[in-house]
């Protein structure tokens, strides 16, 4: 989805492959898509956008993290 709207970024994607939690799809997506978004948008062009999935402990823990300001 997003690479479509930032082709000069790069996203670079590390995760589990096991299902980490029980959640509502759409509520995660809305969370996701706007953790996205600002890193595209506060990236300097064609900047690194890191995203992260783990589990630590019994939490489902999401990192994303770029290389703006």
């Amino acid at each position: 989805l997003h690479r479509a709207v930032s082709p000069i970024h790069t996203f670079i994607l590390n995760l589990e492959a096991l299902p980490l939690c029980l959640c509502d799809p759409l509520r995660v997506s809305q969370i996701v898509n706007n953790l996205f978004s600002n890193a595209i948008k506060y990236s300097p062009y064609g900047g690194q956008i890191r995203v992260t999935l783990s589990r630590q402990q019994n939490l489902a823990v999401l990192a994303v993290e770029d290389e703006g300001i």
